[in-house]
C-alpha cells in the first residue's frame, strides 16, 4: 500500500513538473500574437468585415498585409487603435483584390479593424502571418497566450505521461522484485552465516571437549602405568630381595663348604676348580655378587616411583 501511494505521489508531482516546465517553455516560444477574421451582415446589402488583431509581442507590428476587394477605400477602414494603413495593388491573377498593409500596430494590445463590404465578396486572406510570426484563430474569440501554453503544456504532459506511466510502472514491479529477491538473498546470507557461527561453536566445543577427554584419558593412562610400572617395580624388588637372600644364604654355604674343603685340602686352587667346576655344571652363574647390587638398584627404582607418584597425585 505504501509502495502503491509513493508510486501515484511520484507521477502526480512529475506531471506537475512537466505541466509547469512545458507551460514556461510554450510560453516563451509563443508567437507575436494572433489574428481573427469574421464578417458580420449589417444589412440586406451591406456587409462588415472584422479583423481583430491581438499584438502579444514588446514592439508594433509592422506590415500586416491584407487581401480585400478592390471597392474597399482605406477611409472607410475604423480602427480602434492609431494604425498606419497603405493599398497597393495585387499581382495576383484576381484584379478584383488589392493588398492592404497595416503597421504600426501597438504592442501588448488587442487591435479591431472594422472593413466595410459594398457586396458580398472575397475578403481578408492574410498574406505574410508566418514571417510576422502571428497565428490565425478561426474561432470565435481570442485566448489569452497563457492560456494557449497551458493547453499545450497540457498536451505535453499527457503524452509523456502515457510514455512515463507505463514505464514507471514497469521499473517499479521490477525493482520490487529485485527487493524481494535481495532480501530474501540477505536472509538466506544471514541463516547461512548464523548456521556458519552455530556450527563454528559446536566445533569449538566438541574440540573442547575432545581435548578435555584426551587430557583425562592421558592422565589416566599414566596414572595406571605409573601405578603398573611400580607394581612391576615392586615385584622385581620383592623377588629379587628373595633371590639376594637365597643367595646370600648359598653364598654363605658355600664359603663353609670351601673353609671345609680348605681344611682337609693340601691345594686351595683344587677347592675353587672344583666350585667353579660345580657352579659351571648348574648354571648358577647369576648367584654372585652382582645380584645384591641389582636388588639395591632396583629397590632405589622402586622408591623413586613411589615419590613421583604421590607427587602427581597432590598436583
Amino acid at each position: 500500500m505504501k509502495d502503491t501511494s509513493s508510486l501515484i505521489l511520484n507521477i502526480i508531482i512529475t506531471f506537475v513538473i512537466t505541466l509547469a516546465l512545458q507551460t514556461i517553455a510554450s510560453y516563451s516560444t509563443l508567437s507575436n500574437g494572433e489574428v481573427q477574421y469574421s464578417v458580420l451582415t449589417k444589412s440586406k446589402n451591406d456587409y462588415q468585415a472584422i479583423v481583430r488583431i491581438e499584438n502579444a509581442s514588446t514592439k508594433p507590428i509592422s506590415d500586416l498585409q491584407i487581401l480585400i476587394p478592390k471597392s474597399v477605400h482605406p477611409k472607410e477602414i475604423i480602427s480602434t487603435n492609431p494604425i498606419k494603413i497603405d493599398i497597393t495593388d495585387s499581382d495576383l491573377t484576381n484584379q478584383d483584390l488589392k493588398i492592404l498593409s497595416i503597421s504600426m500596430i501597438p504592442p501588448s494590445t488587442t487591435t479591431i479593424l472594422f472593413i466595410p463590404l459594398h457586396q458580398e465578396a472575397e475578403c481578408c486572406t492574410f498574406v505574410n502571418l508566418d514571417s510576422l510570426q502571428l497565428n490565425q484563430n478561426n474561432g470565435l474569440y481570442l485566448e489569452q497566450p497563457l492560456l494557449t501554453a497551458f493547453k499545450k503544456g497540457i498536451e505535453v504532459a499527457l503524452i509523456l505521461m502515457l510514455i512515463y506511466i507505463p514505464i514507471t510502472l514497469y521499473l517499479s514491479t521490477k525493482i520490487k522484485e529485485t527487493s524481494i529477491k535481495l532480501d530474501s538473498t540477505r536472509q538466506e546470507s544471514a541463516d547461512l552465516k548464523k548456521t556458519i557461527e552455530d556450527l563454528q561453536d559446536e566445533i569449538k566445543k566438541e574440540h573442547h571437549d575432545m581435548r578435555d577427554h584426551f587430557q583425562k584419558q592421558k592422565k589416566e593412562h599414566q596414572e595406571k602405568l605409573t601405578q603398573a610400572t611400580l607394581k612391576i617395580s615392586k615385584i622385581k624388588a620383592t623377588l629379587i630381595r628373595a633371590i639376594s637372600d637365597y643367595s646370600k644364604e648359598l653364598d654363605f654355604w658355600k664359603d663353609t663348604i670351601r673353609k671345609m674343603l680348605y681344611t682337609h685340602a693340601s691345594d686351595s686352587k683344587i677347592v675353587d676348580k672344583l666350585i667353579d667346576s660345580m657352579t659351571a655344571t648348574l648354571g648358577t652363574y647369576q648367584t654372585k655378587s652382582r645380584l645384591a647390587n641389582d636388588a639395591e638398584a632396583t629397590l632405589h627404582l622402586a622408591n623413586q616411583l613411589k615419590i613421583d607418584t604421590d607427587t602427581s597425585r597432590k598436583e
